[in-house]
């Protein structure tokens, strides 16, 4: 075992990339979501903690949107409108995943309500994007609740 960790680098260069399409497709978002952070474009602030994580929740988004077979036109969709974007106008009180996903539902190519995902939606998404206020099924109020 200590011999394969210490050859690992000879090793790694023989071993194939997977074939899997999702994990590619993965590959895809992580790839230009790091160009983005890498050019500047995203405030470093919004960098994911876990981008592995985060391509999972998109890529998660874009299957129940129905658009993972399409996902080169939803990274252009976020590409151009992140770059028309001035930095000081790139939302920092949402997360990442949330101004990706207001991007995909603001320029139509994702319609809402999506069937197999819940959207974590705050006040301040719809303060920033107030389509997703229709997306609020059920309020909770404490303060109108009995609780006798």
């Amino acid at each position: 075992m200590d011999t394969l960790i210490l050859a690992f680098e000879e090793v790694s260069s023989v071993i194939k990339e997977s074939d899997y399409p999702d994990l590619k497709k993965k590959g895809q978002i992580a790839k230009f979501t790091q160009q983005l952070f890498e050019q500047n474009k995203i405030p470093e602030g919004l960098q994911p903690k876990d981008m592995s994580r985060f391509c999972d929740n998109l890529y998660r988004i874009l299957v129940s949107a129905d658009k993972e077979e399409n996902i080169k036109n939803c990274i252009n969709c976020i590409k151009k409108t992140v770059n028309n974007t001035s930095f000081k106008k790139i939302p920092r009180s949402i997360s990442l995943l949330q101004y990706f996903f207001a991007i995909l539902v603001e320029n139509e190519i994702i319609s809402l309500p999506l069937p197999k995902y819940s959207c974590h939606i705050t006040e301040e998404l719809i303060e920033l994007y107030p389509f997703f206020q229709k997306q609020i099924s059920v309020s909770f109020d404490y303060e109108t609740q009995n609780l006798d």
